[in-house]
């Protein structure tokens, strides 16, 4: 997850530190100032942190938080094998090796050995869970985990031939608006059988129901089946991915999931007699579907934005009452001069001290930390000053009132998860970024970057230049104020899609060697770009340059935290990008039949049915897809729906001639709007006439929050003479930095990878700030 939680904690942290630290645990932290909330100080407290969770208000399960039941337990086991990494991150030597679970790792109330614990196999026992690589990597590469009770109360009648068919259903409405399904199980528990079955081998078959009638049996697609001894136990799993997908974008063709159990010689046998534990069995051990999920699109809190007059209004007054609270007597009495220097400080948030403990699971708390401290000139080397930091002391000396003292603040934030009961008392496990103070130093944009977004990020462009030069742009901001943020409609988050590697490179007209490709790809991966399109599986008679996309596809080296989607034209494109291991493709037409035809050989209606075709195909293999389509000159509103309809997560909509003014794009997207929500959409620009930053800002206003742009302006238009290449990834970044807009991207990494691919290619780069930044000459400090 990528949305600026930290940012929004940061303020709240200025009214925490006013009532000394009233969230910490007595028992735990007797270093801690501690007192009783008073009422208002909680409902801000939980208001705030409501609003970090992405809640727009307190869940009320329908029962009682600790039962034994299978889902919660499941859940439960994959909340410890996620926070056994981020303790071993955030704890360290911290708090005295103070605990705050019990030794057991699980919170009071709950069992750490539930009697079947689980494993992602075809037939799990008594093993650790998540004993296989394919789970961690679900729990690795998902934002959210989702667990869904069967709602099916009493069983189906169904004609003699299915008379020991059993009906499964799960309500998948609840899902957070922007989360996609990157993996999907439905888990059934069987016992050992004996008697008359013993010495023979089952088949679980499991099938999605497709359409119900009154008077006969159901229409139905067969989703997985496994053979099993009659003797084995333990819980079979199913994958379920695409069919979850489908439910998602239709929630009206959710018929819910069939099972049945037969002999080889396909003979129907009743579930009890072959150890399938139904409804009526015991909780622990209650079928339930478990579902991955990452979000496909930077979320937007409307609940944030909305209320930003309020928390400008909470800052001020919490800076008030920090003044004068009388509670502040009772600790640090120093006044500014005599205040210790920058540095950590500990602040425990205790999720049972806010009257939570019968929503939230796990944990009962989290050690949060934060940054606290004078930063006097001069600042000495212990305390980890940015340069920038270094330059604004020496400003502020010399312009008191115009230039505020750097700010301490944090320079490492990890993450958190929390495992809890949402309204309709499905369990939910999320990640949390950016929630944990790791590091903190001295900076100079830290405190209008927290009003602005993540801090960690904003505290990185500072880190990244090396001199007061490179720094000088970001300098307005400390006079601006908050002028940026009040820019009409601005997202606080935007997602970069990298496209430079594959569109940025196949009109090449000299062939980039493979291992060029796979380097460049490998260092974008470090950049914190969340998606980078890789390769493109095209015939080669048609694009020479994307020959190597199966060893290059192979050959770079991914990290869990980046998506790396590849172009597939159509089936047989899907087909081989699936088997050199494409986790995730991309389509691409036109609004324009004359472009369709030259692009891509084919009219609108033809690259449509082919679409049609990859997409199938790939939720058969719980693959997502991403659309994009050229607009210019067109009415793309309709092919905007029925890519979206078609079941692209994403929709990218191109101006691949660079031809766009802020006008065009400005009708075009409300002409789009009208059918796609604005959630899904991407714009793609290019920059023949300079204008693709005003286009994309113009995108920005009208809730745009996915950008398509290529590292040093890479590609171009083969069928439009003159067109140039796609906006530089650079000076979207430098834009959006600017507006204080949160990317999660460093910016100087951006630039060495552009640098790297110039290089190669022998050719000047197209970055307006890379081609700035050359002539600035760096004087290194000692």
């Amino acid at each position: 997850m990528r949305a600026p939680t930290f940012g929004l904690f940061w303020s709240c942290l200025g009214f925490l530190h006013g009532v000394q630290c009233g969230l910490g645990d007595n028992h735990v932290h007797s270093s801690f100032i501690y007192r009783r909330l008073r009422n208002h100080e909680r409902r801000e407290i939980q208001r705030e942190i409501l609003s970090i969770l992405g809640l727009p208000h307190r869940p009320r399960p329908f029962s009682p938080g600790k039962q034994a039941s299978s889902a919660p337990l499941f859940m439960l086991d994959l909340y410890n094998a996620m926070t056994t990494d981020e303790e071993n991150a955030i704890l360290g030597k911290t708090l005295s090796g103070k605990a705050r679970k019990t030794a057991s790792g699980v919170p009071h109330g709950y069992s750490s050995a539930p009697q079947q614990p689980y494993r992602a196999a075809p037939l799990t026992s008594q093993s650790p869970p998540l004993a296989t690589a394919q789970d961690t990597n679900f729990l690795n590469d998902a934002d959210m985990v989702m667990s869904f009770v069967n709602l099916v109360e009493r069983d189906k009648d169904f004609s003699h031939h299915r008379r020991h068919y059993r009906e499964f259903r799960f309500d998948l409405t609840q899902i957070p608006e922007g989360e996609a399904v990157t993996a999907a199980e439905f888990r059934i528990y069987k016992d050992q059988s004996h008697g008359r079955y013993e010495n023979i081998t089952l088949k679980v078959t499991i099938y999605q129901v497709i359409k119900e009638y009154p008077n006969r049996d159901a229409e139905t697609f067969l989703l997985d089946s496994k053979r099993i001894r009659a003797t084995d136990g333990g819980w079979l799993v199913f994958d379920i991915t695409a069919t979850s997908n489908h439910w998602v974008l239709n929630p009206q063709q959710n018929m819910g999931l069939q099972l049945c159990v037969e002999t080889t010689d396909g003979r129907s046998i009743n579930m009890k007699s072959a150890g399938i534990i139904g409804r009526n069995g015991p909780q622990s051990k209650q079928p339930f579907l478990v579902a991955f999920f990452k979000a496909s699109e930077v979320l937007l809190r409307s609940v944030r934005a909305t209320g930003s007059k309020r928390k400008s209004h909470n800052r001020n007054k919490s800076r008030t009452q920090q003044k004068s609270s009388p509670a502040l007597k009772s600790g640090d009495q120093n006044t500014s001069e005599q205040r210790q220097a920058c540095k950590k400080h500990e602040l425990y948030v205790s999720f049972r001290d806010l009257g939570w403990q019968d929503w939230i699971i796990a944990p009962e708390g989290y050690a949060a930390f934060y940054c606290d401290g004078e930063c006097s000139f001069p600042l000495n080397a212990h305390m980890n000053a940015t340069n920038h930091a270094i330059v604004q002391t020496l400003v502020h000396l010399m312009f008191p009132d115009n230039v505020p003292k750097p700010c301490c603040a944090p320079t490492k934030l990890n993450a958190i998860s929390v495992l809890y009961f949402d309204d309709s008392s499905n369990v939910i496990l999320k990640k949390y970024r950016n929630m944990v103070v790791s590091s903190g130093n001295s900076t100079g944009l830290a405190d209008r970057a927290s009003r602005m977004g993540n801090v960690s990020t904003a505290v990185k462009h500072c880190l990244s230049y090396e001199t007061f030069l490179r720094d000088y742009p970001w300098f307005p901001r400390l006079l601006w104020e908050e002028k940026c943020s009040e820019l009409p409609k601005l997202p606080l988050c935007v997602k970069i899609v990298e496209v430079g590697p594959r569109d940025g490179l196949q009109n090449e007209k000299e062939i980039v060697p493979t291992e060029v490709k796979i380097q460049l790809i490998d260092m974008l991966s470090q950049t914190g770009l969340p998606v980078i399109e890789a390769t493109s599986f095209v015939s080669s008679k048609w694009v020479a340059q994307m020959a190597d996309h199966t060893a290059v596809l192979r050959g770079i080296k991914r990290s869990p935290d980046v998506r790396y989607p590849v172009l597939t034209p159509n089936i047989q494109g899907f087909q081989a990008a699936v088997a050199a291991g494409a986790t995730e493709v991309a389509v691409f037409g036109s609004a324009s039949e004359t472009f369709s035809r030259k692009n891509i050989n084919c009219s609108i209606e033809e690259s449509l049915q082919r679409f049609e075709q990859v997409i199938s195909a790939a939720k058969q293999e719980g693959i997502p897809v991403r659309g994009l389509f050229s607009w210019l000159f067109s009415v793309p509103a309709q092919v905007a729906k029925q890519l979206f309809e078609l079941g692209c997560y994403e929709v990218s909509l191109g101006d691949t001639i660079g031809v766009g003014t802020a006008g065009s794009m400005a009708e075009m997207l409300s002409d789009v709007l009208t059918e796609v929500p604005v959630s899904v959409l991407a714009v793609h620009c290019h920059d023949t006439y300079g204008q693709a930053l005003p286009n994309i800002l113009i995108a920005l206003q009208m809730g745009v929050s996915v950008v398509d742009s290529s590292v040093a302006g890479l590609g171009g238009c083969p069928y439009a003479k003159g067109a140039s290449g796609n906006v530089s990834t650079e000076d979207v970044l430098y834009m959006l930095h600017g507006l204080g807009i949160e990317t999660g991207v460093d910016l100087l990494k951006v630039m060495e990878a552009g640098e790297f691919i110039c290089r190669a290619l022998n050719r000047t780069t197209n970055s307006k700030v890379s081609q700035a930044t050359k002539n600035i000459q760096p004087s290194h400090s000692k």
